[in-house]
């Protein structure tokens, strides 16, 4: 790699350049020095995309454009420093969350990625670690009132010893970030600690004793119903549930431990609650990373081939007819060579948005990659009805598209319809590659001068036009 810097004259004037090289395995051997995982890489790359630099190395790749440009690129060659991505690498396929940052006022950018699934293993490895000691703190509370309360039923004489014990029992479940309590076998509270007056609005004093349907309500206590007879059988149960109360939504890892008599009858239940909203917030944050196109907000391919194999499987059980459109934007290489990569995503995003405007709420619109648009349409009645969608995206694409002041040439689509009735041993990838080939032979009558699109009705060997 050379770097050039110019030499300047005193009052500005060219005097000379110079440069620098550096031989490329320079950077290779740093990049081993730093932990990325076993299946991470470290890359530099160009501003563009292209691949300088890479560990672990993948000398095929060198020259090679490796970064797919779907607005971050630009985006850093628009002044940001760093911007977080999913990628999927073309040399191992391995999904990787992968962190790019510009290299100060040089066209340079390097990335640092950790497989997706190294990072949630590494996360799921630390939210055991943190639940394991709160529940380590929550058993240790149970155990206490566990003892205090048996010590109770063996001497009266020790009614002061147990109000003190009590009083620290008491003292550390309040300070506990958990829901703590006791449910006797005839489902009545016997013990809640002030979490639930934190977290529900519930007063615990006012509570004890009362039936736990009056104190959460009917509708919660049907929800639970179920685990709570488990429980009084004398299974372990734990559950995931969402509660809003008093403005505030948490995600709440509940356990249900019996309370097991001596003669193995269970006396009530012990039961903790978690709030685990902070893990579950990462966790449909990485989700939403690895479903939703960024430049768009659309779905992308992962979540398209998700909601293809769903649109198909109600057709074949309600015998609704479907069709999968293929679109492309006509001469968009053009419109990014004369309008740069910032025009370009504008007309992207202005395309997903008005093919949205064409379809209804139980229709789907996803990007696949570059300017290749679907749309699933369900429900439909008869395969003209995709016909008419095709016309409604034509007229929506005919008012003009404005960039930066400026309108633009008319922006146009071709298109590719296949229309499925739900019978025959057809895989989604059959459609898939119908549709695809539907809009192949679109483009191909418009460039012979017939501006159309293409359907293949029901499997039928011709198309109809």
């Amino acid at each position: 790699m050379v770097f050039s810097r110019r030499i300047s004259t005193p009052d500005g004037r060219f005097k000379g350049v110079i440069q620098v090289g550096t031989p490329m395995e320079l950077f290779e051997n740093l990049f081993k020095r730093v932990e990325v995982g076993t299946q991470g890489t470290i890359l530099l790359a160009d501003d563009n995309g292209t691949l300088l630099a890479r560990y672990p190395a993948a000398a095929a790749l060198v020259g090679e454009k490796v970064l797919r440009d779907d607005g971050v690129l630009a985006r850093l060659r628009a002044g940001d420093n760093a911007s977080v991505r999913i990628n999927k690498a073309p040399v191992d396929g391995v999904e990787r969350m992968l962190g790019l940052q510009r290299a100060g006022a040089t066209r340079l950018v390097v990335g640092v990625g950790q497989s997706v699934e190294e990072h949630l293993a590494n996360w799921r490895h630390e939210t055991v670690v943190a639940g394991t000691v709160t529940l380590l703190f929550a058993a240790l509370a149970l155990w206490l009132l566990v003892r205090t309360t048996q010590h109770a039923r063996h001497s009266a004489v020790r009614t002061a010893q147990l109000a003190a014990t009590s009083k620290r029992l008491r003292d550390i479940t309040d300070n506990l970030p958990l829901l703590i309590s006791y449910i006797d076998k005839d489902l009545r509270l016997g013990f809640c600690n002030a979490t639930w007056r934190d977290w529900l609005g519930i007063d615990p004093d006012a509570v004890v004793g009362r039936p736990l349907s009056e104190v959460v309500g009917p509708a919660v206590y049907e929800q639970r119903s179920e685990q709570l007879q488990r429980e009084l059988a004398g299974e372990r149960v734990g559950f995931e549930v969402e509660s809003l109360a008093l403005g505030v939504d948490r995600f709440l890892q509940t356990e249900y431990i019996p309370d097991v008599r001596a003669d193995g009858g269970v006396a009530g239940i012990y039961a903790l609650s978690t709030d685990v909203t902070a893990f579950k917030k990462v966790e449909m944050q990485l989700s939403q990373l690895a479903h939703v196109d960024v430049l768009t907000g659309l779905p992308n391919r992962r979540r398209f081939e998700d909601k293809l194999q769903e649109a198909m499987a109600r057709s074949r059980r309600d015998g609704r007819i479907m069709a999968l459109m293929f679109l492309d934007v006509d001469h968009f290489k053009r419109i990014n060579d004369t309008r740069g990569h910032a025009g370009g995503d504008a007309v992207l995003k202005e395309f997903a948005a008005r093919l949205q405007r064409c379809i209804r709420i139980t229709d789907t619109v996803a990007r696949l990659a570059g300017d290749e648009f679907v749309i699933i349409l369900e429900g439909l009645h008869h395969a003209v009805d995709a016909e008419r969608v095709a016309h409604k995206v034509r007229a929506e694409l005919l008012p003009s598209f404005v960039f930066d002041g400026l309108t633009l040439a008319p922006v146009t689509a071709s298109i590719g319809v296949v229309v499925f009735a739900g019978g025959g041993n057809v895989e989604p990838a059959d459609v898939v590659a119908q549709a695809d080939d539907a809009l192949y032979r679109a483009k191909r009558a418009k460039r012979a001068g017939r501006d159309t699109f293409v359907v293949a009705q029901s499997w039928a060997s011709q198309p109809t036009r």
